[in-house]
Order: structure tokens, then sequence, then C-alpha cells
């Protein structure tokens, strides 16, 4: 069943970082600077949270945030080039352990492993309205995986007692797209 929370807390940090890379050499055959064309982006997030749960027959009175994770990075690298109408990403995430489902006095927290992405997405215009993309999610198509926290010191870990309870992989996501 569900229940609210007494009362929580979340702190944290976060940076945001773009950079586009024409200060880099490097010229084509025509002598244009196609480092110009690339622009790297970086964001990355530290998040603690404190939950205070009823005190209740059968909870646990303290823990942290449901799906909060502790720390989020992304990061990106774009290209795009107007006179050829092409623009191509590449992205990258990671998220830390979170709490899937909190537990109580009997059953420990179940827990979400870390999990890294990567996508890629190109596309290219021609004619200034014709427009293809494809795009691929999930490159690296790393498992998800959920532990049990047995030990219940609030980390999710391969290490200690902790117990995986479920490990499968959601696959690569592909798409093809024309826009007019």
């Amino acid at each position: 069943t569900f229940i609210n929370g007494d009362h929580a807390y979340v702190y944290g940090a976060e940076i945001d970082l773009r950079k586009n890379l024409s200060f880099l050499a490097g010229h084509n055959t025509r002598g244009e600077n196609i480092a110009k064309c690339f622009t790297l982006v970086l964001n990355a997030a530290y998040i603690n949270s404190q939950l205070t749960l009823p005190n209740l027959t059968n909870l646990v009175t303290s823990t942290k945030l449901q799906g909060q994770s502790p720390y989020i990075v992304n990061a990106g690298l774009y290209y795009q080039n107007d006179s050829l109408g092409l623009q191509a990403s590449l992205l990258y995430n990671v998220f830390g352990p979170r709490i899937y489902a909190i537990g109580n006095a009997g059953y420990g927290n179940i827990g979400e492993m870390a999990k890294n992405t990567l996508d890629f997405s190109i596309s290219k215009t021609f004619f200034k309205r014709l427009t293809f993309t494809f795009s691929i999610q999930d490159l690296i198509n790393q498992a998800n995986r959920l532990m049990l926290d047995i030990d219940r010191n609030n980390k999710f870990d391969n290490k200690g007692a902790d117990q995986q309870i479920l490990n499968y992989k959601s696959g690569r996501y592909y798409s093809l797209g024309v826009k007019f």
C-alpha cells in the first residue's frame, strides 16, 4: 500500500557546461574550420534526499526518496553543418543507484542499479524541405538490475549481502523518419 511521509528534504548541486569546439584547429579542403560545427555539452548533478516516514508498525522510519538518484551525468557531442544540411548527436547518460520500492520492517528496500545509456541520431536535409532522420537509442543496452537491500545499509551492491532479484535488457530502439 502507499503512505505519505511526514517530511523530506532534498539538496544538491548541478553544473551545466556548453562549449563550441571552434577553438580547435582542423580545416577541411576548402579551408573551413570544421571544429566550429561541433558543440560539447555536459550536465552533472549531485542530489541527497532523506524521507522521514510516520512511526507506524512494520515501517522503516527513515530512507532516501523513492526514484531519486544520488547523481546524474549527461554529456553530448553535437554536430551541425547548415551548408551541408547535416546534423548529428551522440548523447551519454548515467544515473546512480536509486530506490525502486521502499521496503518495510520485514523486507528491505528494492534498488535500481546505476545504468549507462548512449544514443545516436543523424539527420540530412535535401532541397531545404526534405529531411531524413535515423536514430538509435541505448546503444550500450546495459542490463536493468533490481537489488534487494538485505543488509539494510541503504546501499545496493553485489559485494555485501544484497541480492539481485531482477536482471533484464530492454534492447535498443531504432527509428527512421522522413519529414517534408
